[in-house]
């Protein structure tokens, strides 16, 4: 470990505090928390989860739960019992990418949930134990009474090596979605190692709740070990421009005010959405660190000239966790700027580049992965991403997947095409209801430029809803491929 950690006040800021601008149902608003808050919280919750006299010594959790301070608690108190944080996407049926993770040993909800789904019914047979937070006694942040349970008495006296701390799925871009699991050793590990390589002093805004299976280390527990100051604004669930934009000046708009030096945005569109509100009221920092999950746009450099903002691409993997390496954008390189181009920030992981892809290794041997992306090594720290490797084959004829990936973009639609191997078949999946008809002809005309071949064609096509085959981050191209073989030709 870069640092020892015992018990659970190990893993907590005794500055912290934690902002919530939002109004309650009594009016009341905004709030602030403290230290003596977060303990009393954290006990709370630990004696919670305690009173459900689970017969496990690693219970599975999943949170579905808005992403406020009593989200923060019972995060840590799950930590404090050895708890294993299972990802939840938001599908809620057997081909939900989270299903060999079920059943959960506890499941915690709120109004979240029931925006989610429409009754219980999937929870009642997928989890043991259900806790709505909303029937319990919630900690006021008007109360100042200091005398509290002592974290510090919460021993982590767990074998870390073998107590599972995170699960998740793949994507499945490159075929059937994956089981990950990390342990508490490496969680933890990452998680102080990225405290001070991404330097997560200062301010945190905190606007998504465990949506990925990177998050906690490259994210939340960072930022809690290391930042003394944590505004809660949980994103709108909406796709309405109006609304994120409302949501953006009444919430974020408190990350000028309050001159936050840390945010994620894990999609692109929360990131364009909040750097053209930057622009629109005019807003300024001192130091803001924006970090996202995918390529940086060089358009951003016109967003934020004269802003003190830097942009920073975090690349990884479910499998690695990261980051393995960044990129960034900022005023005074914004003119030579280059998406591609990636540096790595220690000698953490170790990369090995191959013909089909890139190795990546920690020393101690906790990770051994090969990651399907190419990258050319241009100075010792500097590395160039030359896409994915990834080839198949369709009726005998290669498949570059970075050709496939392209060809949106080339065209001009808002859409996928995903390959489907063992079908012998090509998926077209547009997402704006446009003319479909239209767009497979001229999708196949360009396969076939491509690939000299009629025998790569589009087999089915279909407009979709985005939301419902996302998962992490990404499109879940496992279940795009379960959908179309369950549906007859188009």
């Amino acid at each position: 470990m870069t640092a020892q950690i015992s018990n659970l006040s190990d893993l907590v800021n005794s500055n912290a505090r934690f902002f919530q601008a939002s109004i309650d149902d009594d009016g009341n608003g905004p709030f602030i928390y403290r230290h003596h808050h977060l303990e009393k919280g954290i006990t709370k919750w630990i004696n919670i989860y305690r009173s459900l006299n689970l017969q496990k010594t690693n219970p599975s959790i999943g949170l579905l739960h808005e992403l406020n301070f009593e989200y923060i608690c019972m995060l840590y108190a799950a930590i404090g019992i050895g708890a294993n944080f299972v990802v939840l996407e938001s599908k809620f049926d057997d081909s939900s990418s989270h299903k060999d993770f079920m059943p959960l040993d506890i499941l915690v909800y709120d109004d979240t949930l029931d925006n989610m789904c429409d009754d219980m019914s999937y929870w009642n047979n997928n989890s043991q134990h259900r806790i709505d937070s909303r029937l319990l006694p919630k900690i006021k942040s008007s109360d100042e009474n200091t005398n509290t349970n002592d974290i510090s008495s919460i021993d982590l006296n767990f074998d870390w090596s073998k107590t599972q701390m995170l699960s998740s799925a793949t994507s499945g871009s490159t075929g059937v979605s994956k089981k990950i699991t990390h342990n508490y050793q490496y969680i933890l590990d990452i998680s102080q190692r990225n405290a001070e390589v991404l330097n997560f002093n200062g301010r945190v805004v905190h606007i998504k709740n465990l949506y990925h299976g990177s998050t906690m280390p490259v994210f939340y527990l960072p930022a809690l070990l290391k930042s003394d100051f944590h505004f809660c604004a949980p994103w709108i669930d909406s796709s309405n421009l109006e609304e994120i934009e409302k949501y953006i000046k009444n919430q974020l708009s408190w990350t000028e005010y309050l001159d936050i030096n840390h945010i994620l945005f894990p999609y692109t569109f929360m990131m364009d959405n909040f750097l053209n509100s930057v622009v629109k009221f005019n807003m300024s920092f001192t130091d803001l660190t924006v970090y996202t999950l995918s390529y940086i746009k060089p358009q951003y450099k016109n967003l934020i000239k004269g802003r003190n903002i830097k942009i920073v691409s975090i690349f990884g993997c479910t499998e690695t966790s990261g980051p393995v390496m960044i990129n960034s954008l900022t005023d005074s390189n914004a003119e030579e700027f280059d998406p591609t181009i990636f540096y790595t920030l220690d000698d953490y992981f170790t990369l090995t580049l191959l013909p089909d892809g890139t190795r990546v290794q920690t020393k101690n041997g906790w990770i051994d992965h090969v990651m399907d992306d190419k990258f050319k090594k241009i100075d010792h720290n500097c590395y160039q991403h030359l896409g994915k490797s990834n080839q198949y084959r369709i009726n005998d004829v290669k498949i570059d997947l970075a050709k496939i990936s392209n060809i949106s973009k080339l065209i001009g639609f808002d859409g996928d095409i995903i390959v489907d191997e063992p079908q012998q078949s090509l998926y077209l999946v547009l997402w704006n209801n446009d003319d479909l008809q239209h767009l497979q002809d001229v999708v196949n005309q360009q396969l076939n430029l491509m690939f000299g071949s009629e025998l790569v064609h589009i087999s089915k096509a279909a407009n979709l809803n985005k939301l419902e085959f996302i998962s992490g981050i990404k499109i879940n191209q496992d279940m795009i491929r379960k959908y179309f073989r369950n549906t007859e030709e188009h």
